[in-house]
């Protein structure tokens, strides 16, 4: 660093102010380290890893005459470390860009209040980005090039951006680029932790996902929540008052029209945040008494919070309700009769073409028998229609035949083409119950979930880390 410092100044200051700048940017080199727990430690961290855009930001600043002048902090915070941990830094310049990422991709107002506001908890994140890429590089777990453009991809599509036009499409919204791909690479090593470290040690006894699976089947017909969540730390070293805060306004933001899809991606320190927050369909006592009594006083698409619950503050957004097992599929042979009437009918015609569909109806004793006689009264369209599932009839048909068993005939029908009856001659009920392959897939993810978060709060507190602002 400091033969590239060397290389640099005397073209910019040439002289004593020159050999001034040097003798600041050594001070405050050493100071990092001083601050250290091990000597020499942070200095090798910044060597190491500090970003190509810090280092040239930061020899930037050097040897700028604002480093020299009293009292001028507010550019010199640019030069600031915002949190050692363990050996890395995370520089103010870093914490700004991704502040910047979320003011415009969450869609919060592009003001100070907010930026400062937010900055803790992107911090916070920010630290656990390093932790992850620290655990990674332990691991000798790689990221490849096509871990990163697989990853776009998916993002592209996601957003509905055109292929290759993710950079761009980033950048003309005011959003960092680089900022996101480091959040795009820390989500790369994470998932390819938990794949090697978690995912190969979670064992379901045959037992306990046959229990499961009885314990579900018990609430089937009854309503089940499909969720998601922004979840929120509370715990230590986390400010509680600031955490109520930016709930708060995250709350406020979502109900004026945020995403609350992309506050999730960026604030969210569940499992589910990289999803955008959807936990999924919850069945009842499947989550916590708290969660489950705030989700029960929603309706689809309304949000709550926070809600008080293990570990931090959780914001709330109902997607859906369904009842568990879903609705049957019911499948029908249907056959139909028509008499032809034009458009214009009169009254006396409609009665008397509603008593000939009566009687056809009345008279065939087979489907066959039914499609036959309406035919012989010139109808072209009477005739069998197949077998049709009736969650995909059109509601005036599924409303008069749905409740027909096999045999039974509707009643006579004003349709666009004259006056309808129809025959069911067959009908199959296949009801929507869960198997234990899909139990067990399910028990799976939720201790996958769950064991990552524990993972993460194991690296937090074997971590050394120290919040500089």
């Amino acid at each position: 660093m400091l033969r590239l410092f060397a290389r640099l100044c005397p073209e910019l200051y040439p002289g004593p102010r020159c050999e001034r700048r040097r003798y600041i940017h050594v001070t405050l080199s050493f100071q990092e380290s001083w601050r250290s727990r091990e000597p020499g430690g942070v200095m090798r961290g910044i060597i190491r890893n500090i970003s190509r855009r810090s280092i040239a930001a930061s020899f930037a600043l050097v040897c700028l005459p604002f480093l020299v002048v009293p009292g001028d902090s507010a550019q010199a915070q640019d030069f600031r470390v915002a949190a050692v941990v363990n050996d890395d830094i995370i520089s103010t310049l870093d914490l700004g860009a991704r502040v910047e990422m979320i003011v415009a991709s969450s869609s919060l107002p592009r003001t100070n209040e907010v930026r400062q506001r937010i900055a803790p908890q992107v911090l916070r994140t920010l630290i656990d980005e390093q932790l992850k890429f620290q655990e990674a590089k332990r691991l000798d777990i790689t990221i490849t090039p096509t871990d990163i453009s697989t990853a776009v991809e998916v993002i592209e599509k996601r957003n509905r951006i055109p292929a290759g036009q993710f950079q761009q499409a980033m950048e003309s919204n005011g959003v960092p680029f680089e900022s996101v791909m480091d959040q795009i690479r820390a989500d790369i090593a994470w998932n390819k932790i938990v794949g090697r470290r978690i995912a190969s040690q979670i064992t379901l006894d045959d037992v306990e996902v046959r229990e499961a699976t009885e314990r579900f089947k018990s609430v089937m017909g009854k309503p089940e929540n499909n969720y998601s969540e922004i979840f929120l730390s509370t715990s230590p070293p986390a400010d509680r008052s600031a955490v109520e805060q930016l709930a708060d306004r995250l709350i406020n933001q979502i109900r004026d029209g945020a995403p609350f899809v992309e506050a999730a991606r960026q604030f969210s320190q569940s499992a589910y945040a990289s999803e955008g927050g959807v936990v999924g369909w919850v069945a009842p006592g499947d989550t916590e008494p708290e969660i489950e009594a705030a989700l029960n006083r929603l309706e689809p698409g309304e949000v709550a919070g926070p809600v008080e619950t293990i570990g931090g503050l959780a914001i709330l957004r109902l997607n859906d309700r369904r009842m568990i097992g879903g609705t049957p599929s019911v499948t029908i042979d249907l056959s139909q009769a028509i008499v032809e009437l034009p458009a214009n009918a009169s009254q006396a015609d409609i009665d008397k073409a509603r008593g000939t569909a009566s009687q056809i109806a009345a008279q065939a004793v087979t489907c066959e028998q039914f499609g036959q006689l309406g035919q012989q009264l010139g109808s072209s369209l009477s005739g069998p229609l197949g077998k049709l599932q009736l969650q995909e009839m059109p509601q005036a048909i599924a409303s008069v035949v749905g409740q027909l068993a096999t045999g039974q005939s509707s009643r006579p029908v004003r349709t666009d083409a004259g006056i309808a009856v129809y025959r069911v001659c067959d009908r199959t009920e296949e009801k929507n119950e869960i198997s234990e392959e899909q139990v067990r897939d399910r028990m799976r993810l939720q201790r996958l979930q769950l064991r990552a978060e524990r993972y993460l709060q194991d690296l937090r507190r074997a971590a050394f880390v120290e919040i500089r602002l």
